[in-house]
């Protein structure tokens, strides 16, 4: 990208973070909510459940509104300063934690990490998901992203924001793997996107591949199948992470755009894609096939 272009970039990206953003009451002007914002608000949600108490029961220790503590944990409002050490007197999180919640409410918000609020909203719908499924066409997802993959990725994408952010964003997303009781989570990748990696080195290919088994290896509830070139399938449908919440809530289905998406709730739309990756399960490699494609890419390339 040339500086001319990398202008255009940032100067289109500045425009798309200069609206207002309004929830139910709470304003935040001038801005988008970022990376920086949803990860903050996932941390103090841990915080909070290492205490044992509701939103509610927060809430009226901290006289906020049960809603306000909601979308502060869901990323769509930060806190401000004075209700952020109210949070950390009340949770006294473990030094870990704690420092990681400083971190994200020191941070400077950039740009490049002013994501979509249906992509926040999927994220913090994350949280309370039973089950998790997931189609990709091209593109691997940051949670099966090797650090090299992502970091090169950032890097030829020539984005306006710095490598930690990267790395904080992708460990962040890995939480999905590593908490308690975690979902399961169900992915397809079609073939090319293993080959399709950031710059087309063979290298990446190859850590990516073994990276993709240590996961598999690690994480009984995450499973992975190939869907092969020659899946007998009529198309071959844009990414999407479908999301099957407990009894009583309803399912949604996030659909990216490039640097925008929108999210799916209705049931008529929600079952047209639960038809589309069961009907793309079924023309998959089975996870032991899929497991020994991986490894000959992992071994080869």
């Amino acid at each position: 990208m040339n500086r001319s272009t990398s202008l255009r970039y940032v100067s289109h990206m500045l425009r798309r973070t200069r609206s207002f953003y309004v929830s139910s009451g709470d304003t935040v002007a001038g801005r988008r909510p970022t990376l920086r914002d949803q990860q903050l608000g996932t941390n103090l949600r841990q915080a909070r459940g290492g205490t044992g108490l509701t939103q509610e029961q927060a809430a009226t220790v901290l006289k906020l509104s049960q809603p306000t503590i909601a979308r502060i944990e869901a990323g769509k409002r930060p806190p401000a300063p004075e209700e952020l050490q109210a949070f950390l007197d009340l949770y006294n999180p473990p030094q870990p934690l704690r420092d990681a919640i400083n971190a994200c409410a020191t941070l400077t918000d950039t740009p490049g990490l002013s994501p979509n609020s249906y992509f926040v909203e999927m994220l913090a719908a994350v949280e309370d998901a039973a089950e998790i499924r997931t189609f990709h066409s091209e593109r691997t997802p940051m949670q099966l992203q090797s650090q090299q993959y992502a970091l090169l990725q950032h890097r030829l994408a020539d984005n306006c924001f710095g490598e930690t952010d990267v790395l904080r964003s992708r460990e962040q997303r890995l939480r999905i793997f590593t908490r308690e009781n975690p979902p399961h989570y169900r992915a397809l990748l079609t073939e090319s996107s293993l080959h399709r990696t950031p710059g087309g080195s063979l290298v990446v290919v190859k850590q990516q591949a073994q990276y993709l088994l240590r996961l598999l290896e690690q994480y009984p509830r995450f499973s992975l199948q190939i869907v092969h070139t020659y899946a007998k399938l009529a198309y071959i449908d844009t990414d999407f992470t479908l999301l099957r919440m407990p009894s009583g809530h309803p399912d949604m289905v996030y659909v990216p755009y490039g640097l925008d998406g929108r999210l799916i709730k209705d049931r008529h739309g929600v079952d047209e894609r639960e038809t589309y990756w069961s009907a793309a399960q079924h023309a998959a490699l089975s996870e032991e096939d899929s497991r020994k494609l991986i490894h000959e890419l992992a071994q080869h390339g």
